[in-house]
């Protein structure tokens, strides 16, 4: 049972984390200006890379935790 619970916490993490990402993608392309300079593709490189290390801090913490 705990297992389950587990591998549904990270599905529920893993939704947010990509709904996240597709509101940034979204809002970024929408606002052109944002991908005109190099700042906006520093910024977006970075927003994504804070993202990804918060999903692997979020699966190793569980994982440890479960363990």
């Amino acid at each position: 049972m705990k297992n389950r619970i587990k591998i549904f916490f990270i599905i529920i993490v893993l939704l947010i984390i990509g709904a996240l990402i597709r509101y940034i993608n979204l809002k970024v392309f929408q606002d052109n200006d944002l991908l005109n300079n190099e700042m906006g593709h520093f910024l977006f490189v970075l927003i994504l890379l804070i993202v990804v290390a918060i999903l692997i801090f979020a699966i190793l913490f569980f994982d440890k935790k479960g363990s």
